[in-house]
């Protein structure tokens, strides 16, 4: 299968870490097993691992982790509501994946972004300029 290292990273730690059921399992073995394509890529290490991370962070919060039952329990939540943050976790694993890889395409593309001052302190508007 051939896809950029931008798709690669992510999708490995996001497989591998559902696979193990474990953000540190899915991230060792994500990270040993494709190291060596996404270098050869030119993706620099610690790009590639923070994304391989943030990947493997949006599948382990399943109910096989023993974590799972340790913060449900550790505020006396029944399996049930537990159950219920499932979703919002993986908004949280998937938002921290998205911004890894924007930050690798903005380091890979060379996107400047620039922070327009506005007159209204309380909005940021922003530019973003492409050199390829």
């Amino acid at each position: 299968m051939n896809m950029p290292a931008f798709v690669l990273a992510p999708l490995s730690g996001i497989l591998m870490g559902a696979a193990t059921a474990s953000t540190t399992a899915g991230s060792t073995i994500a990270s040993q097993t494709f190291s060596g394509p996404l270098t050869a890529a030119g993706v620099p290490a610690v790009s590639a691992a923070a994304m391989i991370h943030a990947g493997a962070t949006c599948s382990t919060h399943f109910h096989t982790v023993h974590s799972f039952h340790a913060t449900g329990g550790s505020v006396f939540m029944a399996i049930e509501d537990r159950m219920k943050l499932i979703p919002y976790e993986a908004i949280v694993g998937l938002s921290s994946t998205i911004v890894a890889t924007i930050l690798l395409l903005n380091r890979l593309l060379n996107i400047k972004i620039v922070q327009m001052i506005s007159t209204n302190p309380h909005e940021r508007l922003y530019r973003f300029n492409l050199e390829v």
